[in-house]
């Protein structure tokens, strides 16, 4: 490949081209040897499928992933890494720890 302005030779960028590879694409960012241009050059590959979408929570971004409750035994949907439990079950846990909590503290005071 030669420069449209001064054709001198390109070369590729390796971030850009790991970059769109991870995303199913071929090429990347050409830089020229004398530095006058850079050059985007992408292409769908073939038979590869749109890249999985990701759920942003904080800082990082999650893939949505199916469990079964420890609890109850019924399939949910988490995003979190070390989720065992549903979401009703998790909430009915922290009210019964919440309540023996209370119980602590009163007797504590008495």
């Amino acid at each position: 490949m030669t420069c449209p302005k001064c054709f001198a030779s390109l070369y590729p960028d390796r971030g850009s081209v790991a970059e769109l590879a991870r995303y199913g694409y071929l090429g990347g960012r050409w830089h020229c040897v004398m530095g006058c241009t850079s050059i985007w050059i992408k292409e769908r590959a073939a038979g590869v499928e749109a890249p999985i979408k990701l759920e942003r929570r904080g800082h990082y971004h999650r893939r949505v992933r199916e469990i079964t409750c420890d609890r109850c035994h019924q399939p949910a949907q988490t995003k979190g890494p070390n989720t065992k439990r549903c979401d009703e079950c998790r909430a009915e846990l922290r009210r019964l720890k919440g309540r023996e909590r209370w119980h602590r503290r009163v007797r504590r005071a008495a």
